[in-house]
């Protein structure tokens, strides 16, 4: 790397603990260059921390961009909510983080940041997204489990895509629990404003997964006044869509106007069903009910089977011919590993990549991307 590619970095922190762990982080990582704080020379990046006086922090930050000292600024601070987020965005920050810094959070910023500087040269990358949503037949069915793991599956497949995943299971949202995560934000927090939502702020508000998933997820109360209309759905999607390559979309059972709007937006919906003569009705009824509305073509919806075993009274052409549809992939049961990620805060190929129905994960993200390797079309994996 040249020295013309190289990133300048300079830190304005207050503990020399901090100084040092952040100094390190930044000379460990190709392509940047931590610079001396006393230095005057204009950096690409500096990383600030908040003092007690907020007001004249932000000011600086203002004045530190006018001048053109910094092409971008992150901020660090003791506190962190979503008044003091967008306060620190409105003056100008790139990124803002709380204290102490939660593992590998800085080094998926750093990358982004390192992203945008190459786009300074390179032609702009613009992101048509494609959203997919994943809705259930009935409660029960694994429409989180499912979400969950093909957003990590298709991240972990190519780390070059960028992938977001959408909790709309309002009240009873799960996808934090399934990554043990505790996100600091949710979509409540962007919907009461909703005309001020632009891409750096809604980068801010999305929770970092390890395996670089981006997280958006619902509210764990009961308020109607978080509740999104399918006006602020369609700015949020379209937002995350210029973004992400892949919008994933855990709708859970909810049938509201606001999920109507995120289904008629979905390029592909997935209808989780399973083996039951009740669950078969519903998806039935179901596949019925869209066709009839016209939200979303029906070549977009593929019915998924999950917890497929052999042996059961329905057979797979039984369950073909009791939905009117052919089926598009067929997930195992495997209850033992499926439960033991859940309870351990896992995905399926974190505690078990060679399992089958992990394996059986790889092939239904490869159903969705062109550069992987497409596998067989009922997923038969086990």
């Amino acid at each position: 790397m040249s020295v013309k590619d190289t990133s300048r970095v300079k830190l304005l922190v207050e503990t020399e603990v901090l100084y040092k762990n952040l100094g390190s982080l930044i000379n460990s990582r190709e392509g940047l260059q931590l610079i001396n704080s006393g230095d005057s020379q204009q950096v690409n990046l500096m990383i600030v921390q908040l003092g007690d006086n907020y007001a004249r922090d932000f000011q600086s930050v203002e004045s530190l961009i006018d001048k053109g000292l910094a092409d971008e600024i992150f901020l660090v601070s003791e506190k962190a909510d979503a008044n003091l987020l967008r306060q620190a965005l409105t003056s100008g920050a790139r990124e803002f983080f709380e204290l102490p810094l939660k593992n590998g959070e800085l080094e998926m910023a750093l990358d982004r940041f390192t992203h945008r500087q190459m786009k300074k040269v390179n032609p702009h990358k613009v992101f048509q997204g494609k959203v997919i949503s994943v809705t259930g037949s009935k409660g029960g069915v694994g429409t989180t489990t499912v979400a969950v793991n093909l957003a990590v599956t298709m991240a972990q497949t190519d780390s070059s895509l960028n992938i977001v995943l959408m909790d709309l299971n309002t009240l009873f949202g799960e996808i934090p629990i399934f990554l043990d995560m505790t996100p600091k934000f949710t979509w409540a927090d962007i919907t009461q404003d909703i005309d001020r939502l632009d891409p750096v702020f809604l980068e801010n508000v999305l929770a970092r997964h390890s395996s670089g998933v981006q997280v958006l997820p619902s509210p764990t109360y009961l308020n109607k006044a978080h509740f999104p209309t399918p006006q602020i759905m369609e700015i949020l999607i379209n937002q995350l869509k210029m973004l992400f390559d892949w919008v994933i979309i855990d709708m859970g059972q909810s049938r509201d106007d606001a999920e109507m709007q995120a289904l008629q937006m979905s390029d592909s919906l997935l209808l989780i069903s399973i083996q039951s003569l009740p669950c078969l009705t519903n998806t039935n009824r179901l596949l019925k009910s869209y066709e009839r509305s016209g939200l979303i073509n029906k070549e977009r919806i593929h019915v998924v089977l999950n917890h497929h075993v052999k042996k059961n009274d329905i057979s797979l052409d039984g369950v073909e011919k009791g939905i009117g549809k052919e089926l598009s992939w067929i997930l195992p049961n495997d209850y033992t590993t499926t439960m033991s990620a859940i309870n351990h805060g896992k995905t399926l190929m974190d505690i078990a990549p060679r399992s089958a129905i992990s394996k059986s994960y790889q092939g239904l993200a490869a159903f969705f991307m062109p550069q992987a390797e497409k596998k067989k079309k009922r997923g038969w994996l086990f």
